[in-house]
């Protein structure tokens, strides 16, 4: 449950719905069922194999997903869920070293 709930709120972070941490879980269910199904209706063929391999791999896909989603930068200023903790003041973050030139 902690773990559910700190990918939530830095879904919120990223001004993205906190439902988005269920999707790995519900592609890993929803093919645990198949693959079950499978098992008792066709032991003898290789579907079973064919689920596990598609299964699989959208798994790791989401997964993937959600990783990159939780390395992404907090949004800045203010969304629905309420003030950005790393950004309260609707300031990007500065890159040290560079410095903005103006032209003219």
């Amino acid at each position: 449950v902690p773990q559910i709930a700190g990918q939530v709120r830095r879904l919120h972070d990223i001004s993205l719905s906190g439902w988005l941490a269920a999707f790995p879980y519900g592609i890993y269910l929803l093919f645990q069922i198949l693959s079950a199904f499978a098992h008792t209706v066709n032991a003898g063929s290789n579907s079973l194999g064919y689920i596990a391999i598609i299964g699989g791999s959208l798994y790791l896909i989401s997964e993937g997903a959600m990783c990159w989603m939780y390395c992404k930068d907090s949004a800045t200023g203010r969304n629905q869920w309420g003030d950005s903790p790393k950004y309260p003041d609707n300031t990007p973050p500065s890159i040290p070293g560079y410095v903005l030139h103006k032209r003219g």
